[in-house]
């Protein structure tokens, strides 16, 4: 977290974060892509995706927006075959009621 004015920090929160992962498919379901071809999405560590950004939390009366900016570290995103291409969202924008 980063030190805020006094004024803000009973409100907001911001920080930097750093995250890892990916989703694998560990069922016995079988995905085709476009041509019907059988496509593996068994767990490679070679497979996980990483980002780093920034996240705001702020709190308002109808609960705690969630603001958050990342940058992908190692995105797949022009894989010729739509279904193992990447796709990446920069922004996101979340409201919760926690805090």
């Amino acid at each position: 977290m980063m030190p805020l004015p006094e004024k803000w920090q009973r409100h907001t929160r911001i920080g930097f974060f750093y995250d890892i992962g990916n989703v694998f498919s560990t069922e016995n379901v079988v995905f085709l892509d476009d041509d019907g071809r059988r496509l593996d999405y068994s767990f490679e560590f070679s497979e996980l995706r990483q980002s780093v950004g920034i996240a705001a939390q702020i709190l308002m009366p109808l609960g705690v927006l969630r603001l958050s900016y990342g940058i992908p570290l190692n995105a797949d995103d022009d894989n010729p075959n739509r279904f193992l291409r990447d796709d990446i969202e920069r922004f996101q924008i979340a409201i919760a009621v926690d805090f």
